[in-house]
Formats: structure tokens, sequence, C-alpha cells
């Protein structure tokens, strides 16, 4: 990803949680006495003080709704503090605990955002809080409130609301009796965001924090299991053709992101080598979406002008060679080895038709390979007029995906 899209991200950020504090100085938070550290040590016994602790949580809750910007901060960072035990004890939070505390908090945060006419700035501090519980706390009590947040209307809610989801997804795999089907609600509904989020800026910062956040390279921790990765690869491929479908009436935000995909999907690196994980339909639908992807990519850049179809290009060159590599390590087939470099060196000062043919004549190469032999034509487009020229690029945020 570019560092104009990086830069995006941050004012994003900067943008929705700036809505919900001071314009300029912001007061001194309040903070309320915490939950008692006793409850929620190791040996505690947090059950017996349930009943205070959400009377507690409902309490801060409601500070949110309120106007005084030093009382929300407080709460909110009341209810993002209180997850844990302080550090000074030398002990851990109990798993109790957190349990007792994350499906209060649920509890809590549904009916709030459940409520009629809830401000957008309450549903933001509502996200945050979920999304920077969820950073470290091993349950997934909060599922709910991350999928009603992933609904919202509002960009900033959903901007948080998907990280939160993202966190719970992969939290999900820490659970060894995990089945595939678990993580569909999550899956979906993160796919769906991004399927309704399509104006930048916030169309590619979506779609490039969900395909970052579940693609294995990224994981902190070591081999998932195959109910794990599975996950990954149907999430990815719904991800991938969410997107590839805006290109029937124009070019998505951020195309190159798109990429990022196939560098988990269509890895053949002896390290990893998530290609050979991949069921054999997924493997035909993992190159399906790379040889929908070259084509409209490569149509829509070839009626752009070369200032105008910089990152549409950067995508195609970028997913050849994840197409490339994968074809010379499985498939070696010197035609279509040749029609993918072609697709390489392409340049933003390449020529339409140059552009165009390149692009074409991938998928009958692909197709001509045995394993490839059930691929489908590229979807046909809606035409850009020659008054649609740029019209993408003035508002679309640059991105570059693995």
């Amino acid at each position: 990803m570019s560092v104009r899209s990086v830069l995006c991200i941050l004012a994003l950020t900067c943008l929705f949680c700036r809505s919900t504090r001071a314009d300029e100085a912001p007061p001194a938070p309040t903070l309320d006495p915490g939950i008692p550290n006793e409850w929620k040590q190791e040996d505690a016994d947090p059950g017996s003080h349930r009943a205070q602790i959400t009377t507690m949580i409902q309490g801060e809750i409601g500070k949110l709704k309120g106007t005084d910007r030093a009382a929300i901060s407080g709460a909110r960072q009341w209810l993002i503090r209180e997850r844990e035990l302080s550090l000074q004890f030398g002990q851990h939070t109990s798993a109790a605990y957190l349990d007792i505390y994350t499906h209060e908090l649920n509890d809590a945060f549904v009916a709030a955002l459940s409520a009629p006419n809830v401000p957008v700035p309450e549903r933001v501090n509502i996200a945050i809080i979920t999304k920077e519980v969820t950073d470290d706390v091993q349950t997934t009590n909060l599922v709910p409130t991350a999928m009603l947040l992933l609904k919202d209307k509002s960009d900033g809610v959903v901007l948080w609301g998907q990280r939160a989801a993202l966190n719970l997804l992969r939290m999900s795999f820490s659970n060894p009796n995990a089945k595939p089907a678990d993580c569909d609600p999550l899956r979906a509904g993160i796919i769906d965001a991004v399927r309704t989020h399509t104006s930048p800026p916030l169309a590619e910062v979506l779609a490039y924090e969900a395909y970052v956040g579940v693609n294995p390279g990224y994981f902190p921790h070591g081999d998932l299991s195959d109910t794990a990765i599975q996950c990954l690869i149907e999430t990815n491929l719904g991800l991938q053709k969410t997107r590839l479908a805006l290109y029937k009436t124009g070019v998505p935000d951020g195309p190159e992101v798109d990429t990022n995909a196939s560098e988990f999907l269509l890895n053949v690196n002896a390290k990893v080598n998530y290609w050979s994980r991949l069921t054999p339909d997924q493997q035909l639908q993992a190159v399906q979406c790379a040889s929908d992807l070259l084509a409209n990519a490569g149509e829509r850049a070839a009626a752009l002008s070369s200032s105008g179809n910089r990152e549409l290009i950067t995508a195609v060159t970028h997913e050849a060679t994840y197409l490339y590599q994968l074809v010379t390590a499985q498939f070696p087939t010197p035609d279509l080895q040749a029609a993918l470099s072609d697709v390489q060196s392409l340049s933003g000062s390449s020529r339409p038709e140059a552009i165009r043919k390149a692009c074409e004549a991938v998928y009958p190469a692909l197709q001509a390979v045995g394993a490839f032999a059930a691929l489908k034509p590229p979807p046909d487009i809606d035409h850009i007029g020659s008054s649609e020229i740029g019209k993408e690029e003035s508002g679309a945020v640059a991105g570059q995906g693995g």
C-alpha cells in the first residue's frame, strides 16, 4: 500500500476519532473509580459481583450519550481500561472476569446500538471501545456488537467496527474445537461492509484493512489450523469477488489493493505454499478472480488517459506477477508465461491498444492449461465514455498490495 494510502488511513482514523473529542484542546477526562482489582484476580469469584459490574458498565455507557466531552472521554477510557487487571498487581486477569466483563459489555452495547436515533458520536465511541477491547481479550463475546457496527451507515462506525470484527475473527482461530462455519457471520459481515461502502476514501481503506486482516502472512503466530486457513481462503475469495463486481460500472477505489488476495491465494512459496491448502474448486476460483481482474482492470486502464490509469496499471502488473509465479512453479507453460510477462511489462506510458491486447491474451492462455480448462470468460463491463476519462483518479486513493 502506498504512502498516500497509509496517510489516508491515518487521516480517516483521526477524523472519526475527532468527532468524539473536543475540537482543539480537549478537557482532561474524568475517570470514575474502576472495578476493584480484587474481583479480576485469578483466585477471585467475579460471578458474585456480576450485578455490580453490570451496573458500573451501564453507568459509563450512559455517559457516552451526553455532551460533556470530558465525561465522554473518561467513560471511553474507563470501558477500555477495565477489561484487565492493573499491571501493578502482578497477576493475570482471570478468564472468568474477562468472560463476565465482555458479556455484560456486549449486552449493554447491543441495547445502546438498538435504540432509535443513536447519535453518530456515540456509535463511533462504542465502535472504538469494541475495537480496543478486542485487541487483546481472548473471547468472542463481542461478536453481536461487531455485527451491528458492520451494518452501520456511518463510515466512521464501520471503519472501527471492521477492525473489531477482524480481531474477533482471528481470535476465533484459537478455539481448538472451532468448525469452519463458526466464522461465517463475521466473514459475511466483513465482506458485506466492503460491498456496501464503495465511495472513496473509505472504500479502499476498508478493502485494504480487510485483506490484510485475513492474510496469514501478517499474523504474528505460527501455523494455522485447516479450519482457520479455510476461513481465510473463503474470506479472501469473497472480498475479491465483491470488489471485482465493481468493475461492471467503473473502477473501484484503490484497485491495486485487490491483488492482496492473490498474494495469499496464489502463494507457492516453499515455506508456506498456501496454494496447496486450497481445494481444487478454490484454486479454480482464485485463478478465475485473477483472470477477471487482469481482463477488467486492463480494459478500464486502456479506456483512460495515462494520467488516469496509474493505479490500474499497477494492479494488473502486480496481479500478473503473482499469477506468473504460480504458473512457473506449478504449471510451466511457455505461451502463458509469455502472456503474463507482457502484462508485467506494461507501464503508464503504454499505448491503450498494447494494454488491451496484453490483458486480453491472458484468459485464453490460462484456459489452454488443463487445470484451468473450466475457466469462464471475463464478465462484460459497461464502457466508459471519453467524458469519464480521469474521473476515477480524482476521487480514488492510490493503493498497493503485497
